[in-house]
């Protein structure tokens, strides 16, 4: 597989952030993937805190540094 079904995956996913962000407080991504963080201001700019759930050792420095909070998922989460 080289890569572009999951950024079909992504990008679907960021338009569905888009056409909700309205209609809801908060967005919260669970995922560290760095191509959410390009998302956040115009989330934002709909009048919506953008926030992430991800492993840390996953979690893109850009994506923490462009969202409204993070969420840190530890192994006590997987059970």
């Amino acid at each position: 597989m080289d890569g572009s079904r999951k950024a079909e995956w992504e990008l679907g996913i960021a338009m569905d952030m888009l056409r909700v962000a309205e209609k809801v407080d908060v967005i919260i991504a669970v995922s560290g993937n760095g191509v959410f963080a390009d998302v956040a201001d115009a989330v934002r700019a709909k009048g919506c805190k953008f926030e992430c759930c991800a492993f840390r050792e996953s979690m893109s420095d850009l994506l923490l540094r462009a969202v409204d909070q993070y969420h840190v998922l530890t192994e006590e989460h997987l059970y």
